[in-house]
């Protein structure tokens, strides 16, 4: 799974792609991330084939779209 923010707390005006994991119905956040300054250039760290959904209502604001 990959989530992109834009305004993260401590990182404003960038797109920040960061990938977790599901493992046991948990989320597991990996190691890293990667900033960048525009969103199209967040969803290149983003690997093909995989479908986007918008953000849900209780999703941090932050969050511009989760990939799965």
């Amino acid at each position: 799974m990959w989530t992109i923010y834009f305004n993260a707390q401590g990182e404003p005006n960038v797109f920040i792609a960061h990938e977790s994991l599901i493992a046991g119905g948990k989320v597991i956040p990996c190691p890293g991330a990667w900033r960048e300054r525009t969103l199209e250039d967040a969803r290149k760290r983003v690997p093909p084939n995989l479908f986007r959904m918008p953000p849900q209502d209780g999703d941090d604001p932050s969050i511009v779209e989760t990939w799965f």
